[in-house]
């Protein structure tokens, strides 16, 4: 199976409503500051291994109902996997519009303001003529808290999206993180180079990989990403944090995708989700404690 993956704009945007239009500013550095507060030593999370569906609709109404139903355990910060609308999937280059674009943005930023939480979630930025694999964070005032456009495409990717330039990092409770989208993850000296110095402390991995599974570790062709995203752990001392798609709708049959991984910033696998199935798990990351990751119930 092919993995995907993209290329990251430094692009962090404030006051923005998309009810008019969607407006972009760039910071020279790449770095997305909130009004000073008290931060927090825990920031908890959930990561939403979702199913892939054809139409972007279901992909609203599935993200709706994780939102909603962590909202009701309190919980604050939401991830969805790369294009998480409106799915991965070849559909992608014919409905990714500017008309579309600000519809899917406008219903994740309403979902973020209704419910006063963080949502991260992938979709594809449609900037003048290019199009880019794009992943957002949504305020919970409903504005972008900064973007990624992926860097590193896959050769299909390159047929259709643009190269990202830049990979900024974010304070969200308290917590530095920033993006890494899906086989970039094998890019470790760019990635490292381009976060070096900003006090990472996450690394989020959307995703859509397939594993292959029921083969040795030394024969899998996947294994270079198991080695490559502890490394990147361990090279920035920061947790990584997989979300990937539960399956696939390009080749139904397909198995070997979910299985999404948490390792530790000494580069430790301590959690994986179920293989092939969907499923939501609560990652809770401290500054004094060890990091953990617990499967949700809905």
């Amino acid at each position: 199976m092919e993995i995907h993956s993209g290329k990251t704009f430094d692009v962090c945007v404030s006051s923005c409503r998309f009810r008019m239009s969607i407006l972009a500013m760039k910071f020279s550095h790449g770095y997305y500051a909130p009004p000073k507060e008290l931060k927090s030593e825990n920031m908890k999370f959930l990561v939403a291994q979702i199913r892939m569906e054809l139409g972007a609709e279901k992909q609203i109404q599935t993200i709706q109902q994780v939102v909603k139903k962590g909202v009701e355990t309190g919980q604050r910060v939401f991830v969805f996997p790369e294009l998480a609308l409106p799915g991965f999937n070849r559909e992608v280059v014919n409905i990714s519009s500017k008309e579309n674009h600000v519809i899917w943005t406008q219903t994740l930023s309403e979902l973020a303001s209704s419910h006063q939480v963080y949502v991260f979630a992938g979709l594809p930025r449609v900037d003048s003529s290019s199009v880019y694999n794009s992943f957002y964070c949504f305020k919970p005032d409903g504005e972008i808290a900064c973007l990624w456009d992926k860097i590193g495409l896959t050769e299909s990717e390159q047929c259709f999206f643009q190269h990202g330039d830049s990979r900024p990092a974010i304070e969200i409770e308290g917590m530095t993180l920033s993006v890494v989208l899906c086989r970039e993850i094998l890019d470790v000296r760019e990635v490292t180079d381009s976060l070096s110095g900003k006090g990472v402390e996450l690394v989020l991995w959307p995703s859509y990989i397939g594993w292959n599974l029921g083969e040795t570790e030394q024969l899998r062709s996947d294994a270079a990403y198991y080695h490559e995203a502890k490394e990147l752990a361990k090279t920035l001392g920061a947790a990584v944090v997989q979300c990937n798609w539960a399956n696939g709708t390009n080749v139904p049959e397909a198995t070997g995708l979910g299985g999404s991984i948490v390792i530790s910033k000494e580069g430790d696998e301590i959690y994986h989700a179920p293989y092939d199935q969907p499923a939501v798990f609560e990652v809770t990351l401290s500054k004094t404690e060890e990091l953990m990751a617990k499967p949700f119930s809905f």
